[in-house]
């Protein structure tokens, strides 16, 4: 049976699921049998595209200050991993997006032309989360450039920035766990906790859940990094904008030393 990109074609074989998935004795089976092993074949290919990513790895030995700025663009992570694998992308989507009973009243009360139905939905909630809920919503209503630019609050109606992060810190761990290699978010966090006082027990107890890179390789990529801060600094073409900007390096280089 030939597959018709064409949606105006019917699928002959989806027809045949929405038919079997209107008995609910057959539900679980369809579930288990045929969409559970389908997933698992879809979410292994996508995992080693993920894998031969070659942007996903940062060279320790070759790092600088400027890699790992680039590494780390929030739009290009986010863009890469949902491109590269948008089965799983829009499974942790959904997961991490769906609507409480809190925001479902709140986007209904929203839509409503009676003021005072919202104030008695604000004073009876039974939610214990309202609160937290409500605030994710009004986050929602201040699109941000990932929103406005995908459209994605459309689609999911408790979407906001949090979901994405977390999503990428998902994605970052599930891959680095596999492969320690795919260290685009371990390496740079592990960094930022050595700097900000980490010791080497979190560090390393982080780096077994697939957070943090290794403490013998953040200390490494310090060094690294306190190198080409110097270089930065010595290099004759060079030209500070500002004072403030040269005494910031020197500083980043000494830290990354300490």
């Amino acid at each position: 049976m030939a597959y018709h990109s064409n949606r105006a074609v019917p699928f002959a074989a989806k027809n045949i699921y929405d038919l079997w998935h209107a008995f609910p004795t057959a539900v679980p089976h369809l579930h288990w049998e045929l969409v559970t092993p389908c997933a698992h074949e879809i979410t292994l290919a996508e995992s080693n595209t993920l894998i031969a990513d070659k942007t996903l790895r940062i060279n320790v030995s070759k790092c600088t200050l400027q890699k790992l700025r680039d590494a780390l663009d929030p739009f290009q992570l986010v863009h890469r991993f949902r491109d590269k694998s948008p089965f799983l992308f829009a499974m942790l989507m959904t997961f991490a997006a769906a609507p409480t009973k809190s925001t479902k009243q709140a986007a209904r009360k929203r839509t409503s032309t009676k003021p005072d139905e919202t104030d008695d939905f604000l004073a009876g909630s039974e939610d214990s989360n309202a609160e937290e809920d409500l605030e994710q919503e009004a986050q929602a209503e201040h699109a941000s450039s990932f929103e406005s630019f995908e459209g994605w609050a459309g689609k999911f109606p408790s979407f906001n920035t949090k979901c994405l992060i977390t999503i990428v810190v998902i994605y970052s761990m599930l891959l680095y766990v596999r492969n320690r290699g795919i260290n685009v978010l371990a390496l740079p966090l592990a960094l930022f906790l050595r700097l900000g006082g980490a010791d080497r027990r979190l560090v390393t107890v982080l780096n077994h859940i697939g957070l943090s890179a290794s403490y013998k390789t953040v200390e490494r990529l310090k060094e690294v990094i306190s190198n080409d801060a110097v270089q930065l600094i010595q290099f004759k073409d060079f030209q500070w904008t500002d004072h403030n900007d040269c005494l910031a390096h020197v500083h980043c280089g000494n830290a990354f030393k300490d």
